[in-house]
């Protein structure tokens, strides 16, 4: 998984989305990737619990991360989606995800 994500993921920082570093990975055993996007409604009441989940869980669990791929419309509303929705977890870049969604979604 990691060599097919080096070099395509981002991260939230304060409000700021910027470069991934990979290396950040090299423990991590388990990908939980969630294909979500803004506009879809129960993606957005799911995520607030996937923050929650995320949240308590990662501090005992640092072999497992959420990977976002989003199914937005554009790379301005996934920014968006990532930050209203507080994801602290990385992202797979808007122009890089097509490969790890399902194959309705592309």
């Amino acid at each position: 998984m990691c060599a097919l994500l080096a070099g395509k993921l981002i991260k939230l920082r304060g409000d700021q989305i910027v470069p991934f570093d990979d290396g950040e990975l090299k423990h991590t055993r388990l990908f939980l990737v969630y294909n979500s996007a803004h506009w879809c409604g129960p993606c957005r009441e799911f995520t607030p619990k996937l923050v929650e989940f995320y949240q308590r869980m990662k501090p005992q669990h640092p072999e497992m991360e959420v990977l976002f791929v989003s199914s937005d419309r554009d790379e301005f509303n996934m920014g968006n989606y990532m930050r209203l929705a507080h994801m602290s977890w990385p992202a797979v870049r808007y122009d890089a995800g097509a490969e790890l969604k399902p194959p309705l979604l592309r």
